[in-house]
């Protein structure tokens, strides 16, 4: 798996055995804009790349 450049200092190695990746976190904290760039990022590195949102939003059924 690829390894992605976040930025100068930080790098997300996806090398290990496990290929999940999990982004939790209170609103407007940047969860879409770093899931956009390692998506971004692995689409460029030509991997396979699955995504799903659960959200079914505030009073969903």
């Amino acid at each position: 798996m690829p390894k992605i450049r976040l930025t100068e200092q930080i790098e997300l190695n996806l090398s290990g055995q496990a290929n999940n990746l999990i982004c939790v976190g209170p609103v407007g904290s940047g969860k879409t804009q770093l899931l956009y760039h390692v998506l971004m990022s692995l689409y460029a590195q030509d991997c396979v790349v699955y995504a799903a949102d659960f959200n079914v939003g505030a009073g969903g059924s």
